[in-house]
């Protein structure tokens, strides 16, 4: 429903063909998933493979295959603010992901049944199911050590030792 998903701001996730077409051109739902509906692709021999870009929601998946027969049709999104993670060949986005104010939004262009290695279908999902339902632990500091005392005029230097629980980069200023 149009109404529920324009009201609601938590995680999502979307999946399957037609996103462009079941929002009716309802940009306030496509802006919930940072991208915009682009067209269709003919799902065929040449245009089953997708381009992966390196990302942790593709962890452990090598390659994503499709069965056109289960998903003939599927979405071509072009990037508003989200981040594309696979593409189609000659197309925009089939795979992104969104995260905006503490809400995090993932699009499968596609039906992940049309995947068709079993491993890797599973493997997909369970990336988007732990991103979308992980919170962000705070580092934890390890240790710190200074040169203090340090006199006026004198600078200060303090070393800090600190690691991320979720494997996030860590930034000292």
């Amino acid at each position: 429903d149009a109404a529920a998903i324009r009201q609601y701001n938590g995680n999502m996730l979307f999946e399957g063909s037609d996103f462009g077409f079941d929002s009716n051109g309802d940009s306030s739902i496509e802006g919930k998933a940072g991208i915009e509906f682009d067209r269709d692709i003919v799902l065929d021999e040449n245009n089953s493979v997708l381009e992966l870009k390196s990302h942790k929601l593709l962890e452990g998946i090598g390659l994503i295959d499709l069965n056109a027969e289960l998903s003939p049709f599927p979405d071509s999104m072009n990037i508003v603010n989200a981040e594309a993670l696979a593409g189609w060949k000659n197309a925009g986005a089939a795979i992104t992901a969104y995260e905006n104010a503490g809400a995090k939004k993932a699009y499968v262009g596609f039906s992940v049944n049309a995947i068709t290695e079993p491993e890797t279908r599973e493997r997909l999902i369970s990336n988007l199911l732990s991103w979308l339902t992980r919170t962000n632990d705070a580092p934890t500091i390890n240790s710190v050590s200074t040169n203090s005392p340090a006199n006026e005029g004198e600078t200060l230097t303090i070393d800090v030792n600190a690691t991320d629980a979720d494997n996030d980069p860590l930034i000292y200023s």
